[in-house]
């Protein structure tokens, strides 16, 4: 069934009249979902907390990634937002939201051009944010929290545009009563890999893959010639995509800078 209004819910989600049903593509069990802390999180999360939450040499490294990967002049969204974002200081945005637990750290957020409170293991979805409205959407220091984190990175892939950016990070340090057991139970290095398994399970890679042949299609009908247009192998890595999306759009720009 077709959503109201043209509005494309995440793959497995199908509007049902007033509530939404999802098939899931799940990669932690159940038991890896439970917390030591069950009570609810907006009691948890009650009380503004302003201290940076990860070391010195873990923002340097995010705002440095920030500043290579992030569009000027492009729309981000931030998710688990708290009283920092760590966005490079010069770096111009048309848009800056977030959506976060705590009014007061989201407030006190300079960075936030917009913001709202929500709670994304009782409401997964984000419902008033429109399909391919974002070029890059931030989720750091807060996967380990949510419960069900394959459907909340299924809908950021929604709002993305194509070509858009999804970065997850993480540092050591969180609040073990809120963190799922799946996520406790792992090492860095297993959650890197369990991150990217949820991506993987949710169709990331062939939604990858999907978001460039969309440039592709663009600058072939701007008049590239498709034999000039970096191709993809068969089973790309992210990063690989990446790659190939960033030399598509500079020749782009050169193609539309030269008048041609």
């Amino acid at each position: 069934m077709g959503a109201p209004g043209g509005r494309k819910y995440p793959p497995g989600v199908q509007d049902v009249g007033s509530s939404l049903l999802r098939a899931p593509k799940l990669v932690l069990t159940d038991a890896e979902r439970a917390r030591l802390d069950e009570s609810p999180d907006a009691g948890f999360y009650a009380a503004p907390r302003t201290m940076q939450h990860v070391e010195p040499e873990f923002i340097a490294a995010l705002t440095g990634v920030y500043s290579v990967l992030l569009p000027p002049g492009g729309a981000v969204l931030e998710l688990c937002a708290s009283r920092h974002s760590h966005l490079p200081p010069g770096l111009a945005l048309s848009r800056v939201a977030g959506q976060g637990m705590n009014s007061q750290e989201l407030a006190g957020n300079t960075a936030l051009g917009e913001w709202w409170v929500q709670d994304l293991n009782a409401q997964p979805l984000l419902l008033e944010q429109l399909d391919a409205s974002y070029d890059a959407v931030l989720c750091v220091n807060g996967l380990q929290y949510l419960t069900q984190p394959e459907l909340v990175l299924t809908e950021a892939w929604r709002v993305l545009r194509p070509g858009g950016l999804l970065l997850v990070a993480f540092g050591a340090h969180c609040w073990p009563e809120k963190a799922v057991a799946g996520w406790a139970a792992r090492d860095m290095d297993q959650r890197t890999q369990l991150v990217a398994t949820i991506l993987q399970a949710n169709g990331f890679d062939q939604q990858w893959v999907g978001s460039y042949e969309v440039l592709v299609g663009d600058a072939a009908e701007l008049g590239i010639p498709r034999s000039v247009i970096p191709q993809l192998g068969p089973q790309p890595t992210p990063g690989e995509v990446q790659a190939a999306v960033a030399h598509l759009q500079a020749m782009v720009a050169s193609f539309l800078s030269a008048g041609l």
